[in-house]
């Protein structure tokens, strides 16, 4: 295939993430794998590049959580095609680092959650979903199994935020090596600063920027 032509269909899985448009994302995933172009060059230019301008312009506000879900779904469709059953390690970027994620206990809301791992998983982090509701220990025990650099809290509710002190709490007491960020509906800086966490992120894409200064020092 030449050069050119390979370009184009790379630009036009990206394309078909910013604009929901799942047909063109397969048509072009197809083609690549057809004309056996490297995997990781179209996944990383073409479907990790779409979903970095997907989040943009979410933290913009120029579109909401439900396109974000629509690009998701797009994204991993493409994927799929591309990695043609082999495992994603290698596949997606370069990792930068790990991070333990879930909503605390008392809340099953799980949909902000999601959003946020996989803007992290396609920044480059290896990220370790305990889903939604999870105690507090869960986080901990992962975290001693994994030593993971990062834990990442989530609620929807004013009624678990104490779950989120606890976990904070229990991380500081027992000396783990861990960076605690929370974020959801619930959870603004002041209610960060005073539970002592490391950062709040107001959403998905505010969360990868964290995670790598947290993790890089890189205040950009």
């Amino acid at each position: 295939m030449a050069e050119n032509q390979t370009t184009d269909l790379i630009l036009q899985l990206k394309r078909g993430i910013i604009n929901y448009d799942e047909t063109a994302v397969k048509a072009a995933a197809h083609k690549l794998v057809s004309s056996r172009i490297d995997a990781k060059k179209a996944i990383l230019e073409g479907l990790v590049a779409g979903m970095k301008s997907v989040g943009e312009l979410y933290d913009r506000k120029e579109i909401f959580l439900p396109e974000i879900l629509i690009s998701t779904e797009i994204f991993y469709t493409g994927l799929n095609i591309l990695k043609g059953g082999k495992k994603e390690e290698g596949l997606l970027p370069e990792k930068i680092g790990e991070i333990v994620i879930g909503t605390v206990e008392g809340d099953i809301h799980d949909l902000g959650k999601n959003i946020v791992k996989i803007m992290l998983e396609t920044s480059g982090f290896v990220v370790h979903d305990l889903g939604a509701n999870v105690p507090a220990e869960k986080f901990v025990d992962e975290l001693k199994k994994s030593g993971v650099q990062i834990v990442a809290l989530s609620t929807m509710m004013t009624t678990t935020l104490m779950e989120m002190d606890k976990i904070v709490d229990l991380v500081h007491s027992q000396k783990l090596n861990a960076r605690i960020i929370i974020g959801g509906a619930a959870v603004t800086p002041e209610i960060a600063n005073r539970f002592e966490a490391d950062g709040f992120a107001p959403n998905a894409f505010g969360a990868v920027k964290l995670a790598k200064r947290l993790i890089t020092g890189n205040q950009e």
